[in-house]
């Protein structure tokens, strides 16, 4: 065993973590505050230098929130997005399934299918 293995070791807790979102730059996002900060605040820095972490690379806030409302909902971001916000983010989790674009239709299903989670509130857009 390596003597310092340990410490290499990824520490990930949702409730206490920062995402670098594509969308975002310069800012990340933290879990605990439930807010983005500058990527110079002084909490994540201090944060980001404990052995094993670092943020998390994600594309975009609806993707974000997706995860958190899965992993951590006390944690989510709490606020509502837009239909462009959220039709970017099928259209690019889209575009991962289907390079050519040609798969629009069954965006809807897609997104059903893989569980999206996109509400940000106990009111949920339905996706048809």
């Amino acid at each position: 065993m390596i003597e310092n293995e340990a410490l290499a070791v990824s520490h990930y807790d949702p409730r206490d973590h920062y995402w670098s979102v594509e969308t975002k730059p310069g800012e990340v996002y933290s879990s605990a505050r439930r807010s983005f900060v500058t990527d110079k605040d002084s909490a994540y820095l201090a944060w980001s230098k404990l052995p094993g972490r670092q943020a998390t690379d994600i594309a975009c806030e609806v993707e974000l929130n997706d995860v958190l409302l899965r992993q951590a909902p006390d944690h989510a971001i709490g606020r509502a997005f837009t239909d462009a916000e959220i039709g970017a983010a099928l259209r690019r989790i889209d575009a991962a399934f289907d390079p050519s674009g040609k798969s629009g239709p069954a965006l809807a299903n897609r997104a059903r299918a893989i569980g999206l989670r996109i509400a940000a509130s106990a009111s949920t857009r339905r996706l048809d």
